[in-house]
């Protein structure tokens, strides 16, 4: 089909495996076995490298920082295409210490090098976003185009695909604003990004 790459999230245990040490790290191994494999007939397919997304809870797989770093090591040690991220401006663990776990603009300068897609959207300190990029939301938000490419920049970022990801509730009023929303979103992105 020509793509260069594909992906996923890295995995999900269940609520018996993550609270059980041995059994985490046992099926932490699993997975990175598994995405070896996948590596392998991704290599004969002409991928160039997988991605993963870090995301938000720790039986997720990948909410912190340091949990991304050495998962992101860990899996890359003898795979046969390298395995990259996919961020999201929205995800981090809002129960970890560091605050740096839930600072979108961290994860971008600490993973821009190696983060050929990113999820963009307009979110909150507490992660309760993935809404539209409309003048209402930016204005309680705090994702700013500016500051995330120039992260990217500063961070290594060669060519990176920005992906917008918004949801909506099923409900009376939102369920009538999509398309409205999502031609503001574009139009607000369109003002930064070059194609």
């Amino acid at each position: 089909m020509g793509a260069r790459t594909m992906g996923s999230h890295f995995g999900i245990l269940t609520m018996r495996d993550y609270l059980d040490p041995d059994a985490r790290e046992r099926m932490t191994g699993v997975a990175v076995h598994n995405w070896h494999r996948i590596a392998e007939v991704g290599r004969e397919a002409g991928l160039e490298y997988l991605i993963f997304e870090p995301m938000s809870v720790p039986r997720e797989f990948a909410c912190t920082i340091n949990g991304t770093r050495r998962l992101l090591e860990r899996v890359n040690r003898n795979i046969a295409i390298p395995m990259r991220l996919c961020l999201d401006v929205d995800h981090g663990d809002v129960a970890s210490p560091n605050p740096r776990d839930t600072d979108a603009y961290a994860w971008l300068a600490e993973f821009a090098e190696v983060s050929p897609v990113v999820h963009v959207k307009q979110s909150s300190a507490d992660k309760s976003g993935h809404w539209p990029l409309t003048p209402a939301c930016n204005k309680r938000g705090i994702i700013d185009a500016e500051r995330v490419l120039r992260c990217l920049e500063r961070g290594g970022a060669k060519d990176v695909t920005l992906i917008l990801e918004c949801n909506w509730r099923e409900r009376w009023p939102s369920e009538y604003s999509v398309v409205s929303d999502l031609r503001q979103s574009v139009e607000y992105w369109r003002q930064y990004v070059k194609e």
